[in-house]
């Protein structure tokens, strides 16, 4: 989400304020967008995509261990098992 986006979303979230108080919020971000300046602005921007990137990259990890633990055989299968065999 770059700088525009993210004070479009603001707005919209804001619409049901007050006219003043969303204005004075609205003029808070720009004026911490000002003083950070541009260059920060396209950092953060790049930072936070790399942040969605890894992210998702864990999940696609964890999703893939859920998996194999589920095609993995339990404990208790196998002492079924081996009763079984026993009898």
């Amino acid at each position: 989400m770059n700088r525009m986006e993210f004070m479009t979303e603001l707005e919209r979230l804001l619409a049901d304020m007050p006219e003043e108080e969303r204005q004075a919020a609205v003029q808070y971000y720009a004026d911490y967008f000002a003083d950070a300046g541009e260059a920060n602005a396209e950092e953060d921007s790049e930072d936070a995509s790399e942040a969605d990137v890894e992210e998702d990259s864990e999940d696609a990890g964890d999703a893939e261990a859920e998996e194999d633990s589920a095609d993995a055989p339990d404990a208790d299968d196998a002492d079924t098992e081996e009763k079984k065999t026993e009898e």
